[in-house]
């Protein structure tokens, strides 16, 4: 999730300036600040939406996730497929995967049983980093091996493995408060054997 969040956000840049170089016009330098302020623009709403996604009775946190990553993979493979567009494919596939990176911990907070909540949390927020450290290196070297625009195909494949994952999360935690987690835990385990 951080690679597809981090990526994008030193990726698309880079394509601008790319592009801004290989054109003559003078307004191109204003035209590259300006796709960056829309693509900021398009994905902000997203934060809202996030809250009521995860709140939905229907879909719950782990769905809601689901449908971010369903959606962030279409638009990384829009932006790939029409690049003409990228700046609005662009944030809404960023806008998509805010979804799910918002609703993220408070899965973690509802999953985890009290005693080692600040563990697990610790632990993903630890992984997620590493995703958001090694992004600008793997996006150079599709920079570098092939177009600059390749990066967006990988977005679109590690978020079709968000979505696999997200599908094979133990349970939903909506509406459950927090002491009846471990409960749930125990239930989950006997259903299992």
């Amino acid at each position: 999730m951080s690679l597809v969040s981090y990526g994008a956000l030193f990726t698309f840049p880079q394509i601008l300036m790319n592009n801004f170089t290989k054109e003559t016009k003078v307004n191109s330098g204003i035209s590259v600040f300006t796709d960056i302020i829309i693509t900021s623009l398009v994905y902000s709403p997203f934060t809202i939406v996030s809250g009521y996604l995860s709140e939905l009775k229907i879909l719950g946190r782990k769905y809601s996730m689901a449908i971010g990553f369903v959606f962030s993979s279409l638009f990384a493979l829009l932006a790939y497929l029409i690049s003409s567009q990228l700046t609005l494919f662009n944030g809404l596939m960023q806008g998509c995967i805010t979804i799910s990176y918002i609703i993220l911990p408070i899965y973690d907070a509802e999953i985890y049983p009290t005693k080692i909540r600040t563990i697990g949390i610790g632990s993903g927020y630890t992984i997620s980093r590493i995703g958001g450290i090694t992004a600008p290196y793997i996006c150079e070297f599709f920079f570098v091996y092939f177009d600059m625009i390749t990066s967006y195909l990988l977005f679109f494949i590690a978020s079709v493995i968000c979505i696999y994952i997200s599908h094979k999360l133990p349970y939903e935690t909506h509406q459950t408060t927090l002491d009846n987690v471990d409960d749930l835990t125990k239930e989950m385990d006997l259903l299992k054997s």
